[in-house]
């Protein structure tokens, strides 16, 4: 299950970082995922989860510099904001982010997005990434 998890955000990564990633980003991607590879396989659980969260930080800011992906971004968070901590400002912030995207800002709409990503309920599943793993705490 974690080594699945692992892979499929090793290659959801290289795909775009392939194409938006710098070569020193690359570099740390590779060296991220064969560190990862050799503490699953000690089942040391905080390195697979430091370096599983250097490959999916690395994967996202690759993605968030194709210039599609904060009207993507927008689209799903503002498809959420009824999950929001705060519906009524989740719901300001779409309109906000409904106008900025009209108008082609693309700075006000990824402000935006970033403050509809805080009013989101924590993802439980990503809390519990080694949980039934095998792995162990230091």
């Amino acid at each position: 299950h974690l080594s699945e998890q692992i892979e499929n955000s090793y290659a959801a990564a290289v795909s775009w970082a392939a194409q938006f990633a710098t070569e020193p980003e690359r570099e740390i991607l590779a060296k991220s995922y064969a560190d990862c590879k050799r503490a699953l396989s000690s089942k040391d659980a905080d390195e697979v989860g430091r370096q599983l969260s250097i490959i999916r930080r690395l994967g996202e800011a690759a993605y968030l510099r194709h210039p599609d992906a904060w009207e993507r971004e927008f689209s799903h968070a503002a498809s959420r904001a009824s999950e929001s901590s705060d519906i009524r400002r989740a719901t300001q912030l779409v309109e906000r982010g409904k106008d900025a995207s009209r108008r082609g800002d693309r700075g006000a709409l990824e402000r935006v997005v970033r403050d509809l990503w805080s009013l989101n309920p924590v993802n439980r599943k990503e809390q519990a990434l080694s949980h039934g793993s095998g792995l162990r705490s230091r």
